[in-house]
């Protein structure tokens, strides 16, 4: 089939057009920046996290995520990054100036693309410092029993062992003191471990809470299982009866709940307004839950003739510890002191 001059024409000029859109959109797929999204009313503030999400951006004005892509590389200071998350230390070890800094470099191909971003703390949400007593030990299991090599009935269970007392909240003394219009700092010396900590804190209605209860007391040891009784037998010199089956062991009780820890605020005059924004709670721990009863044995089974032996009884559950015997001690002292710039 021929075509006419017009018809070639036409032909030749639409796949002109066809080539050359072709061309502008793969161009329009070209990364051209990246760019950063996350929540600035999220908690930035001592141990919080928050999502951190990062687009590559096109000509064309798409975006793609790529988070998580092995192309992207994130450095990070002030916090700690992974997968997608920021997560704010909340035990520092000094002063700093609260900015998290984010950098960001994309590379594939001969395409490398950066980006930075300083996040200040915004101090939104409670501060939560824990220094909870650690839990007590639990009680070691009471060992099963067996079966006895001289008589036919089974072993019986050894009880559980008592869980330990929880141990007592560490005892801390903080001072605080004005840094600046609406900043104040907060120094925790942790008297149990012999460690500080430093925090700014700005008063926007939120707290800063202190946890120093008394650990748990451990959980009681189960009891052991008793022994299964011997089947009874028959030979032409002697028949055995069967034996009957061990008691289990009886629970070891919980352990005491520690004590709560004692807690000392000294609060410079220059910061006295917020004073109400500290809670400590330094309660005693819950007593531990009381081992279970280790299980009968079986009962032997009895050839024809023979009585039924008995099965073992279960042994007793354990008893739950007590509460910790007494709250920490508690105060607030407004004084001057020297102030740490």
């Amino acid at each position: 089939m021929k075509l006419s001059v017009n018809s070639l024409f036409h032909t030749i000029v639409l796949s002109s057009l066809f080539l050359t859109g072709c061309a502008i959109f793969k161009g329009d797929k070209k990364p051209t920046a990246i760019d950063f999204e996350f929540d600035s009313n999220s908690n930035i503030n001592y141990g919080y996290s928050f999502n951190f999400k990062t687009n590559l951006i096109y000509s064309n004005g798409r975006t793609k995520d790529i988070t998580n892509k092995s192309e992207l590389t994130i450095d990070i200071k002030g916090a700690e990054y992974n997968n997608g998350r920021i997560s704010i230390e909340n035990y520092p070890k000094s002063f700093s100036n609260n900015i998290i800094s984010v950098s960001a470099t994309y590379t594939k191909n001969e395409i490398i693309l950066s980006k930075k971003v300083d996040i200040p703390f915004n101090y939104r949400g409670d501060v939560i410092v824990n220094f909870t007593g650690a839990k007590g030990d639990q009680g070691a299991k009471g060992s099963d029993g067996g079966s006895s090599l001289l008589f036919r009935d089974g072993k019986d269970g050894d009880p559980g062992l008592e869980g330990q007392m929880g141990k007592t909240g560490d005892n801390l003394t903080v001072y605080v003191w004005r840094a600046g219009d609406n900043l104040f700092r907060v120094k925790v010396n942790n008297l149990s471990s012999g460690q500080i900590y430093y925090y700014y804190f700005k008063n926007y209605g939120f707290g800063f809470k202190f946890n120093v209860n008394g650990g748990e007391g451990g959980n009681g040891g189960d009891g052991g299982d008793g022994g299964d009784g011997k089947d009874g037998s028959s030979t032409d010199k002697k028949t055995k009866e069967p034996g009957n089956g061990g008691n289990g062991g009886a629970g070891g009780n919980g352990g005491t709940g520690g004590n709560g820890g004692d807690v000392y605020i000294f609060i410079h005059p220059n910061a006295a307004e917020i004073q109400g924004q500290f809670a400590v709670y330094n309660f005693p721990g819950a007593g531990g839950k009381g081992g279970s009863g280790g299980k009968g044995g079986k009962a032997g089974t009895p050839i024809t003739g023979q009585a039924a032996a008995n099965a073992g009884m279960a042994g007793i559950a354990g008893n739950s510890g007590l509460v910790g015997l007494s709250n920490g001690n508690l105060q607030y002292i407004i004084e001057e002191f020297d102030i740490e710039n």
